[in-house]
């Protein structure tokens, strides 16, 4: 169970497009799904946080991923397939994992939306800041956090990573 569920975690993140990779500003549609054919480059980032380190290795992400590009191969007829680029340094983000993964007011599970764009938003800004990455080379990107997953057990604080 823990395993398909880190794959779909991992499908659906790949699937989120960056226009702000090429520093070009377009509207995005999250919730659409987006064509393509041929070669996906994707960049792969371990992120963890303040308080939840990342417990996987890069071999171990590694092998993961090549699960999901077997699956997008598979899928796709052999159509479609990921190039993928797995950075080697774990990404800390500044707060603990509750805060991005914390229900909004009221709520009792599920994420709130506008900390986990905070999330997703800060984990790309210190890709591109502080590790030098050349988002630019990249049209998806599978971000594979520590801790938990909401989904799978985990508590209302945890990343319910298949919402993202």
């Amino acid at each position: 169970m823990r395993k398909t569920t880190i794959l779909l975690t991992l499908f659906v993140l790949m699937s989120i497009y960056m226009p702000f990779a090429a520093g070009q500003q377009e509207e995005v549609r999250w919730h659409e799904p987006i064509p393509f054919l041929g070669p996906q480059p994707t960049l792969v980032l371990l992120v963890d946080f303040s308080d939840v380190k990342m417990r996987i290795s890069t071999s171990q992400a590694a092998q993961l991923v090549k699960i999901v590009d077997d699956f997008v191969r598979s899928s796709s007829y052999g159509k479609t397939w990921l190039e993928y680029y797995i950075h080697p340094k774990v990404i800390t983000l500044p707060k603990q994992m509750s805060y991005y993964g914390g229900p909004s007011s009221g709520a009792q599970r599920g994420d709130d939306k506008n900390r986990i764009l905070e999330y997703h938003l800060t984990t790309i800004k210190y890709a591109k800041e502080r590790e030098r990455i050349d988002l630019s080379r990249f049209k998806h990107v599978i971000l594979i956090h520590a801790g938990k997953d909401e989904a799978v057990g985990g508590t209302a604080n945890d990343i319910w990573s298949h919402c993202n």
